[in-house]
């Protein structure tokens, strides 16, 4: 805490000391790897040049698109919107916002939403990406147009890498799930996504596949090593493994494989607008950003949310499993509203959830908080996959402000716990 302090007072006399720290980013908090950042990238490239763009008001993205796909260099843009006489900054900030909605808009078909059990659109669910086949639509002078949605999405990672270089927010982007936050810092790709990281993709396939892996195979489960897709606008059945028969029934020794390959054959559908929109913001922004944790870089990208400490409070199941000092529970909600700044309830939220929002539609969010006696030294931990946090039975409120601090600042949920 002293040496992030001393950072923080006197950033350019200890610039050199942020070298140092590169290799062990953890010691650093985020604001002191945001001022690492900035002024690495300023050194590294003092001046990108200006390019003016102009864009169709609602269709951001594919008009930037077409005015700079075969653009290689790295500009700052200076954007304004066709027939529109503004410009200047509140012109720019407002172009970037809308290049966010634009990117996760499904009608784009870069990223999409889960579907639940009557093929319908998840949207408490967050955004991964859509599959390869799907193009990128849109509409010019009142015509359907469609461009190949993967060479699209190498471009949308792109303008993300612009967004973080140019200082600029895209909050529409908080709807991404944490692991493409991940793929974009190079932590996972196509080869390394495993059938946990689905908790943050579609919870309800990660929670078909754990059921599966945690239980005894009925003999009367009648599932078999296939999978059954939509092709051409029909219902179609596709092997998951060429040296394994489709009609091979799935049993206790071979539920890990057969769920290995469910997973497996989920990502091959979306393999190319993944490395393409992650290889897109590599190549514009470089191997600084890896200074950045996964929920830092959603940060850093989106900005904090404002959270609602009273609807917080509203969706928070409290457990206690030991006998609790008297106020514990309003100590928690006080050191929340009253000690920390809306950056911490934010790391606190993500600790807990992995997500830096109260869920993506408000409805149907849970929070839980268990108590127990794990001794007065341990530090809270969290369960993401159930928005689950666990507490100590600290006997004094400044030891619960002192653990909680902690915890959030120099630990990351899913990543910590």
């Amino acid at each position: 805490k002293f040496l992030n302090r001393l950072l923080r007072s006197h950033p350019e006399r200890y610039y050199d000391l942020f070298d140092c720290l590169r290799s062990n980013p953890e010691i650093l908090d985020f604001e002191n790897k945001k001022a690492f950042f900035r002024r690495s990238m300023y050194s590294n490239n003092p001046s990108y040049g200006r390019r003016d763009l102009v864009v169709q008001r609602g269709n951001e993205l594919i008009t930037a698109y077409h005015s700079l796909r075969r653009s290689s260099s790295l500009s700052s843009l200076y954007p304004r919107f066709m027939d529109e006489k503004g410009s200047g900054p509140g012109v720019t900030r407002e172009f970037w916002e809308r290049m966010g909605q634009e990117i996760v808009n499904p009608a784009r078909g870069l990223f999409r939403f889960p579907t639940d059990a009557a093929g319908d659109p998840n949207l408490k669910e967050p955004m991964f990406f859509a599959e390869d086949l799907i193009p990128c639509s849109y509409k010019e002078n009142g015509v359907h147009k469609e461009e190949d949605g993967v060479r699209v999405a190498a471009f949308a990672g792109r303008m993300v890498a612009l967004a973080i270089l140019a200082n600029e927010m895209m909050p529409s982007l908080g709807v991404l799930s944490p692991v493409v936050f991940k793929i974009l810092l190079g932590l996972k790709d196509d080869r390394s996504i495993t059938y946990e990281d689905f908790e943050f993709i579609d919870s309800s396939l990660f929670k078909n596949w754990d059921w599966l892996m945690k239980s005894p195979v009925p003999d009367d489960l009648g599932l078999t090593f296939s999978v059954d897709g939509i092709q051409n606008g029909m219902l179609v059945s596709r092997r998951l493994n060429k040296l394994i028969s489709p009609d091979e029934p799935v049993t206790d020794v071979t539920k890990a494989s057969y769920v290995r390959l469910c997973a497996e054959d989920r990502i091959r559908l979306v393999h190319g607008k993944l490395l393409d929109f992650r290889n897109g913001f590599r190549e514009a922004i470089g191997n600084e950003v890896d200074i950045f944790k996964p929920s830092e870089l959603e940060l850093l990208l989106c900005g904090y949310p404002t959270l609602d400490v009273d609807e917080w409070k509203r969706a928070t199941v409290f457990t206690a499993f030991s006998e609790l000092p008297e106020g514990f529970k309003d100590w928690f909600w006080e050191i929340v509203e009253n000690d920390m700044f809306e950056s911490d309830r934010v790391l606190l939220l993500q600790f807990a959830t992995g997500r830096s929002r109260m869920g993506l539609t408000g409805a149907g969010w849970g929070f839980q908080i268990n108590v127990m006696d794990l001794g007065q030294a341990t530090l809270p931990t969290a369960s993401t996959c159930f928005n689950l946090l666990k507490l100590s039975t600290y006997k004094s409120k400044q030891l619960l402000r002192e653990k909680l601090f902690l915890a959030i600042r120099y630990g990351s949920g899913f990543e910590y716990s």
